[in-house]
């Protein structure tokens, strides 16, 4: 998933110099600010969701006491 990140940000710097007009690549920049924003959140609320179904899912935790010999 990052990797795909970086490589759309690297395309869209590319992609936004190609624009003359400053405004048309403010706009440009812009969207695609918010498209990563918004990739972002994604990622995050994936997490933060799986994070929650490991956590209340886990097994119980019981303490095991293991004898070993001295040599």
């Amino acid at each position: 998933m990052l990797f795909a990140l970086l490589k759309g940000v690297g395309d869209t710097a590319q992609e936004s110099k190609k624009f003359v007009d400053p405004a048309m690549k403010r706009a440009y920049d812009t969207g695609a600010g918010l498209g990563v924003m918004i990739w972002l959140m994604f990622w995050a609320a994936g997490s933060v969701i799986l994070g929650a179904l490991a956590y209340f899912t886990r097994g119980k935790r019981e303490l095991i006491e293991v004898e070993t010999r001295s040599a």
